[in-house]
């Protein structure tokens, strides 16, 4: 984890893509595009360059890179043009999206090439490089690193790239073990960021020698480039670098055998990751202090942050997790066991010595009579430890109890809701296999498309129990992009538009604008409107309606799913988001299911802080509304056509 950080900073660094951004200045330059008139095609690129440099998502910086490109085209402006393909690589990029990227760097490093642009040429290299790294091609990222610094080191004024390529060599021969290469690439990057008094390269250079120093166990070197970089990092308030050279520092005092020492680095590490919830630093930081813990002789605090560790690492508990745990808690409770028995054993000693001397002179009866009443003490203490450990003993069972619960209803949910459509599927194959055998290609056709819907169900599924288990650990984070509201609706209606008219449901769609494009996520919306239709359909009889409209007003985004389906009566509404003791309902063609799209549906518009309204009575049909706070980017005309989708 620790290199990826800090390779990813200065990454950002060199290519400025991310680095140094401002909003403010992003919305002022598109103000001056936009009201501004008599603008020349190079301010107008000009003014385009600057609002991708100052915008944060990756998708916001394709659409006006996509702009860019447009314009500086028409106005054979190449420096412009090689921007605007580099800009919308680096999106690309960002959004793990490898193969795009390569190839419009590699058209903008043609237009570099064939221009002269010797610097641009360089950073071409230089990404392209990050490119084929995320790819896994090791050999092709550094030969472009060594063809960049090629390029940086012809003219002086490119010394901060020539070091932050060093830096990013340095960085794939330490990923490979290759330490030696890694050593001298970064000492190379450290005199030129010395040289060039950019502390914060130097700080990253400076910790990295410190990781392969502790690689090679030299210890003492590594723990003074660590606290150098550390000391540096403060400074700029580079919080993410800072807690992991301090959990190198721990791990470098454990090899010291310096428990204390190594423990309060860690609580620096801690320290720093109060305002970070990165879930793979908590992660690491409760690892490090369980093994630090456990050689102390502290094993119920290496039990408490070795369980935080497994509850971070793990996506879903599973009984490997339980029976470490299990292992955990024996250790901690034989190590009490034993420390009790060590301090009676000595008790028991010194009560003996006292008795011999203070009752030396009394009978043999007496002294016997004594050691009977002791042991009977002793029983009975034991006994209430016993009783203590058994009621700790069954809080535990409970707790794992409640996890195997919540474990058999998932897989309750997948054996019930997947062996159908499964089962479906493998019917369905057998008798296209017979069809196509009795040259009865018609029937196979009507098998495949059935098929097709087969599939889509059990995807449908699939995605849903992925969505809902990454939403109960709170691992899913929000973001934000520009896209068409309206057309993602109407996307998702053409894919049900089959299974509409199987049921002779007639759909519509009633957008209160020609065109919405709001700023939102939209992987949620998609799966909240995708999961309210598969509902509406469920629910809606042979020959009914569905009608989904959209509109926006006062920074809301307000969509309404309506059917003359079943209905439901207050009880069935008021459990309608609890998962936990959810009965499943059979829909009007007897469709199975459990539930989970409709909790899915209300844990997504919760994550973008909306709300849901349902409003149904039996044999009536239902009405839900969701509103969700979205930047408006762009709104068309309104228009009052409902639109009817058919087969």
């Amino acid at each position: 984890m620790f290199s990826c950080v800090l390779h990813t900073i200065l990454i950002l660094f060199v290519c400025s893509t991310l680095y140094g951004r401002s909003k403010p200045v992003a919305d002022s330059c598109l103000n001056v595009l936009y009201t501004a008139k008599n603008l020349s095609e190079s301010e107008r690129c000009d003014l385009l360059y600057k609002v991708i440099l100052n915008n944060t998502n990756a998708d916001t910086c394709i659409y006006y890179a996509n702009r860019l490109i447009e314009i500086a085209d028409k106005s054979n402006n190449a420096l412009f043009l090689h921007r605007g393909y580099y800009e919308k690589g680096q999106g690309y990029l960002f959004k793990s999206q490898f193969k795009e990227s390569s190839l419009l760097l590699l058209k903008s490093l043609d237009i570099a090439r064939k221009n002269k642009l010797g610097a641009e040429e360089g950073l071409c290299y230089y990404i392209l490089s990050e490119v084929f790294l995320n790819s896994n091609n090791t050999g092709l990222a550094i030969n472009y690193l060594k063809s960049a610094i090629t390029i940086f080191k012809k003219d002086s004024s490119n010394l901060k790239y020539t070091a932050s390529a060093y830096y990013q060599l340095g960085n794939i021969y330490l990923k490979n073990e290759k330490l030696d290469s890694a050593f001298v690439n970064f000492n190379k990057s450290a005199i030129i960021f010395k040289m060039l008094k950019f502390q914060q390269g130097l700080a990253y250079s400076i910790g990295n020698l410190g990781v392969i120093q502790f690689k090679l166990n030299k210890n003492d070197s590594a723990r003074i480039n660590f606290l150098f970089a550390i000391n540096e990092l403060e400074k700029l308030g580079e919080n993410n670098a800072i807690i992991s050279y301090y959990l190198y520092l721990s791990k470098n005092e454990n090899n010291q055998n310096l428990p204390l020492k190594a423990l309060e680095y860690i609580k620096k590490a801690v320290s720093h990751a109060s305002s970070n919830p990165d879930p793979m630093f908590q992660r690491d930081i409760n690892e490090q202090l369980a093994y630090i813990y456990e050689q102390l002789g502290d094993y119920e605090k290496a039990y408490h942050y070795q369980k935080e560790f497994y509850t971070i690492r793990d996506s879903l508990i599973n009984i490997d997790v339980v029976t470490q745990l299990a292992n955990l808690r024996t250790e901690f409770e034989v190590g009490q066991k034993q420390a009790e028995v060590d301090f009676l054993s000595k008790l028991n000693v010194a009560r003996n010595r006292e008795v011999f001397y203070a009752l030396l002179g009394l009978a043999v009866a007496l002294v016997l009579l004594i050691f009977i009443m002791f042991g009977y003490y002793q029983k009975l203490t034991f006994s209430r430890k016993l009783e203590y450990q058994a009621i700790k003993l069954a809080e535990g069972k409970a707790e794992v109890e409640e996890v195997n619960n919540a474990k058999d209803r998932l897989f309750s949910v997948i054996s019930h809701d997947l062996r159908a459509p499964v089962s479906a599927l493998k019917s369905l194959a057998s008798l296209v296999v017979q069809s196509l055998k009795n040259h009865k290609f018609k029937d196979a056709n009507e098998l495949a498309v059935s098929i097709q819907d087969t599939s889509q169900q059990i995807e449908f599924l699939l995605d849903n129990l992925l969505h809902w288990s990454i939403s109960r650990q709170n691992l899913y984070r929000q973001r934000n992009e520009i896209f068409e509201i309206n057309k993602l609706v109407r996307d998702v209606i053409h894919v049900y538009i089959h299974a509409a008219k199987t049921k002779q449901i007639t759909l519509t769609f009633n957008p209160a604008y020609k065109s919405l494009i709001v700023e939102s996520d939209q992987n949620c919306w998609a799966t909240i409107i995708r999961n309210l239709v598969n509902n509406a359909l469920k629910f809606t009889h042979i020959g009914g309606k569905i009608e989904l409209s959209l509109s926006y007003d006062n920074g809301y985004v307000y969509l309404d799913v309506t059917d003359n389906g079943l209905g439901m009566n207050s009880e069935q509404v008021g459990n309608l988001f609890n998962f936990a003791g959810k009965i499943s309902e059979w829909g009007t063609k007897n469709e199975k299911g459990q539930g989970l799209g409709l909790c899915l549906v209300n844990d997504f518009v919760n994550l973008q802080g909306g709300n849901v309204e349902v409003t149904s009575e039996p044999g009536s049909g239902s009405n839900f509304r969701v509103i969700i706070p979205a930047g408006l980017i762009e709104m068309g005309e309104r228009v009052n056509k409902v639109q009817v989708f058919e087969k």
